[in-house]
């Protein structure tokens, strides 16, 4: 059994399964949980490293199921480390993916093998768990983490110093019930006013953006019982004279990112025309990069397309206009408007001296 744990562990780490960070529940699927606490310091070589696998389950239970697993978890110390198993619930804290722990009423659902035990350098321990769905459990999202606490004596530690010593823990996305079409709404959809040229706004009675990379603000809010994780597409269009869409310039993938309910959640989305890759091979980057951002012009419109249990689109026209290509294309039409007037004096200083010179050795002959 312990050598059938070993190879596990060897093989997870040989794909680089890496649980020991806390990470944006945007990206939960990829998460282990890990929190810092200072505390007094464990002398250099003794640091603490802990690793999990699998950093998640999301999990789709019935009422008055059972649900028996394992969680494998390892010690990547040079000491051993006593641990202890804790379950407790979690929560978005803010609409950036952080989350924070609180308070449930499930924990009686789950049941681990040993709450309690000890991990030498360099071992791993399968730790077996049971979830116990009550039969009047109601239809929701339940969202639990089961925490492994390092329980270190005092003569781990050295005086007047600090050091962090991380509890990792593997999240659980929990559904009861039958889930049907999510009911999501956008709460949030724009331009960031950096981005945009706000005092020409009034004249153009549109969107008015400096330049084609655009960062767009996107907030989703989830008005379901249980979590959803919507992704989709993000398209800007060339338009007619009449507003109708003509030839795409570009697409931003949104990638998918998990929103507990009631919760809303921001999404990253910074928009990047499509431009030929020739541009890049026969151009300097950063001249690629200017041109990408500062050749188009014009009215655009944006399309969004959200989808995941559920489908939204939303629509918005813009006007796309380069200022600061157009400051830089003026400041050097001025320089070289300089350089050749400059140039022409010269030569008309040069062509009068030579005729000074002529007609003065035409006197003297």
């Amino acid at each position: 059994m312990r050598q059938e744990t070993r190879d596990k562990i060897n093989n997870i780490k040989k794909i680089g399964l890496r649980s020991c960070c806390l990470l944006p529940v945007a990206k939960v699927i990829l998460v282990a949980c890990c929190l810092l606490l200072v505390a007094p310091a464990i002398k250099a070589q003794e640091s603490v490293t802990l690793g999990v696998h699998p950093p998640l389950f999301e999990l789709n239970l019935k009422k008055g199921q059972v649900l028996k697993d394992k969680i494998i978890i390892w010690n990547r110390s040079n000491i051993s480390i006593p641990l202890e198993a804790v379950v407790t619930s979690f929560t978005a804290s803010d609409e950036f993916g952080r989350i924070q722990f609180e308070k449930g009423d499930i924990a009686d659902w789950f049941k681990t093998e040993k709450p309690g035990f000890i991990l030498k350098p360099g071992e791993g321990r399968e730790v077996n768990f049971q979830i116990s769905v009550p039969d009047n459990a109601k239809d929701k999202g339940y969202y639990e983490i089961i925490l492994f606490k390092p329980k270190l004596p005092p003569h781990y530690f050295e005086e007047e110093a600090t050091r962090t010593i991380p509890e990792i823990g593997v999240l659980f996305l929990i559904s009861v019930g039958e889930r049907e079409k999510a009911n999501f709404e956008i709460v949030e959809f724009g331009i960031s006013e950096k981005s945009r040229i706000k005092p020409l706004e009034k004249i153009t009675k549109t969107v008015l953006v400096n330049g084609s990379y655009i960062p767009f603000i996107l907030r989703v809010k989830n008005n379901d019982i249980y979590h959803i994780k919507p992704s989709g597409l993000l398209k800007i269009y060339k338009t007619t004279e009449n507003g109708s869409p003509q030839n795409i310039i570009g697409e931003t993938e949104i990638k998918e990112t998990t929103i507990l309910p009631g919760k809303i959640r921001q999404f990253s989305v910074n928009f990047k025309p499509n431009l030929s890759q020739r541009l890049y091979k026969y151009l300097p980057d950063f001249l690629a990069d200017f041109l990408s951002e500062n050749l188009f012009l014009g009215k655009y419109k944006v399309v969004l397309e959200l989808h995941g249990s559920g489908a939204i689109e939303k629509e918005m026209s813009i006007l796309i206009f380069p200022l600061k290509g157009a400051i830089i294309l003026i400041l050097l039409v001025v320089l070289s408007l300089f350089i050749i007037i400059k140039y022409k004096k010269r030569r008309e200083r040069e062509h009068q001296t030579t005729r000074n010179r002529t007609r003065k050795d035409a006197k003297v002959s």
